[in-house]
């Protein structure tokens, strides 16, 4: 259900009423069915009753207001999390898909990560994980995520810009792409201007993309950033790798950020949620779009039937 003060439970009740979602696949709902109703009022639809809610009754709605980021609230998210993680591993369900969370709210309710991926990857016990942004035709992996700009030049790595290449290329064959075409962006402006401004490209990017291609990826860069996601619209690739966070989300943000769909890779099983966040300034007005939560379900749908 995500966290129960965003529009999480709203969006994923107007995914869950249209049947053209649900086709492919059979929704198990985790979470306190107060919080799944109270989506619904907000929607102004009704969860259809065939829909099987695991009722955790962990998060009275008086309890955690509309629109506050509250330590209650992300504990709850966290335990739905959990139960939902607990009966993928047992093979009770083929994925999760889970709505917005709350980043501060879900460490100050207990659980002690920098984000969900990382808890994830503790649950799991998977060493090589990362997080891909999925836009329908257009996929992105990142070297580095959640750390600060000052950091990311010192943390970049032949190895790491590997590891990113290969993670996207396994998500997208899992999802149907028989050998997918893999962007690698640059890291300074215009590539670094043969050293001028940077050496990361020659020094680790390079090589990366070397190595990429002798293991039979088929990886193509450094590219220009600011001229990658422009050449990828176009249909030239289908996945970007960048260097950081938001050198791909704004440009995937930008190109449909109510179709986006973020996606832990290298977990055991599929795991989807939309690309975008709680929303707690708009959480009470009943009025989210559900584009990235259908998207994102359907996606994990699609991983975990190969279709």
């Amino acid at each position: 259900m995500g966290d129960p003060t965003g529009i999480g439970p709203e969006i994923l009740a107007r995914a869950l009423a249209r049947a053209e979602v649900t086709a492919a696949f059979t929704p198990v709902v985790v979470g306190d069915a107060r919080i799944v109703a109270r989506g619904a009022a907000l929607a102004g639809t009704a969860v259809p009753l065939a829909i099987e809610i695991v009722d955790l009754a962990h998060c009275p709605p008086e309890d955690v207001a509309l629109g506050a980021a509250l330590p209650r609230a992300g504990r709850a998210a966290g335990q739905a999390l959990e139960r939902a993680f607990a009966m993928a591993a047992r093979g009770d369900v083929a994925g999760v898909c889970y709505a917005p969370l709350h980043k501060r709210s879900l460490h100050d309710g207990g659980y002690p990560f920098e984000d969900e991926l990382r808890m994830f990857a503790h649950w799991t016990g998977s060493a090589d994980v990362g997080e891909i942004n999925a836009l329908e035709r257009l996929w992105t992996s990142r070297v580095t995520s959640h750390v600060g700009l000052a950091r990311v030049a010192a943390e970049l790595s032949v190895d790491r810009v590997v590891r990113a290449v290969r993670l996207i290329d396994r998500a997208q064959r899992a999802a149907g792409w028989p050998r997918p075409r893999i962007a690698v962006a640059a890291f300074n402006p215009h590539g670094g201007e043969q050293g001028l401004f940077g050496d990361e490209e020659p020094r680790v990017i390079e090589p990366a993309v070397d190595q990429a291609r002798d293991e039979g990826l088929d990886a193509r860069g450094p590219i220009p950033a600011d001229t990658v996601f422009v050449r990828a619209r176009a249909g030239e690739f289908d996945a970007v790798v960048t260097m950081y966070h938001d050198q791909g989300q704004i440009a995937m943000k930008l190109l449909g950020f109510e179709r986006g769909v973020t996606l832990a890779a290298g977990l055991p099983f599929p795991v989807t949620t939309p690309a975008h966040g709680t929303a707690h300034a708009i959480a009470a007005e009943g009025v989210a779009h559900p584009g990235a939560m259908i998207a994102a379900l359907k996606l994990a749908a699609q991983m975990a039937t190969g279709a």
